[in-house]
């Protein structure tokens, strides 16, 4: 599952509530998907389930690591992406990544 945005943030906090409201949606999404069960028994054939949170304009993560944009470092850093603990989506089998810039997301 893939929440896609193209913003400039420009504090920190507004990236964590368009962080947060992202991730509440992807939480709904997963919670009403897994509801129908042909869909439920399809995402459960695979090992591994990701929710991901993409924002092309480059920030800081608003947890996990303060580390700054410039020179490109965070995309150096941590290219993959930042994977983040929530509770109730890897309770559903799901991991939580965070992406921004040029940041890749790989699939397995």
């Amino acid at each position: 599952m893939n929440e896609l945005k193209n913003r400039k943030i420009v504090d920190k906090n507004a990236s964590e509530e368009v962080l947060s409201g992202a991730i509440s949606q992807m939480l709904k999404t997963l919670k009403l998907i897994k509801t129908t069960p042909s869909i439920d028994t399809f995402i459960n054939l695979f090992t591994q389930k990701r929710c991901c949170y993409c924002n092309k304009q480059s920030t800081n993560p608003s947890i996990t690591i303060d580390a700054p944009n410039a020179f490109n470092r965070l995309n150096n850093l941590v290219p993959d992406g930042i994977e983040m603990e929530h509770i109730e989506i890897n309770d559903l089998g799901f991991q939580l990544f965070q992406y921004t810039g040029s940041q890749t997301i790989k699939l397995n």
